[in-house]
C-alpha cells in the first residue's frame, strides 16, 4: 500500500531534486526505487504527475505540500518586481526578441549586474540578474544551448556553504 501523496513530481530528476538523494534508480516499468535509505527497496510507480510519496519506512524525508514549500522558499514580490522591470524595459528598449541574442547577449548582462550587486548590495540588480537569466533562457546566445535536467551529483551545490538540512543530517549520523 502506498503512503499519502505530498508534492507533485513529473520526472525522476524532479523527484531527486525534492529529496536530494541520487540513490533512486529507474525500473523497467518506468517507476523508481530507492536503493539506499531503507532496508528493502521501496517501489514508486512513475505515473503522469506522480506525487512524491511520504514513505513511512523512511522517516527522515520531510514532506511538505507544494503550497507550504512555496510559502517558505519562494518570493512572489521578487517575481512581481521582475514583471515590472520587464514591462519598463519594453518601453525603454522594445521587445526582447528583437534585441537578443543578435544585438546583445543577456548572459553578459548577468555577469555585469552580479558584479554591481556584489559591490553595492542593491537587490535591484538581483531582479536584473533574474530577468537577464530568463531572457538568456528564452533567446540563448549559444546555438547549442539546451535545457538538460541534472541530478544532485552534477550540481555544483552551495558555494562555500552547507544547507540547514545537510547540517542537521550530518549531526544526526
Amino acid at each position: 500500500m502506498f503512503p499519502l501523496p505530498c508534492v507533485a513530481v513529473y520526472d525522476i530528476h524532479q523527484f531527486q531534486a525534492v529529496h536530494r538523494d541520487t540513490r533512486w534508480r529507474h525500473c523497467s516499468d518506468g517507476g523508481i526505487v530507492n536503493t539506499a535509505r531503507v532496508a528493502r527497496d521501496v517501489h514508486i510507480p512513475m505515473l503522469p504527475m506522480l506525487p512524491v510519496l511520504r514513505m513511512h519506512d523512511c522517516m527522515e524525508i520531510d514532506c511538505m505540500t507544494r503550497e507550504e514549500i512555496l510559502a517558505k522558499d519562494f518570493s512572489e514580490a521578487f517575481v512581481n518586481k521582475m514583471r515590472n522591470a520587464i514591462e519598463t524595459s519594453y518601453y525603454k528598449y522594445g521587445n526582447a526578441n528583437k534585441t537578443y541574442p543578435e544585438l546583445a547577449q543577456a548572459y553578459k548582462c548577468i555577469k555585469e549586474r552580479l558584479a554591481l550587486y556584489e559591490r553595492t548590495h542593491n537587490t535591484e540588480y538581483l531582479i536584473d540578474v533574474a530577468n537577464f537569466a530568463m531572457i538568456e533562457f528564452m533567446y540563448p546566445a549559444f546555438r547549442d544551448a539546451r535545457y538538460t535536467p541534472t541530478d544532485s551529483g552534477a550540481s555544483p551545490g552551495l558555494a562555500g556553504g552547507i544547507s540547514y538540512k545537510e547540517l542537521t543530517e550530518s549531526m544526526s549520523d
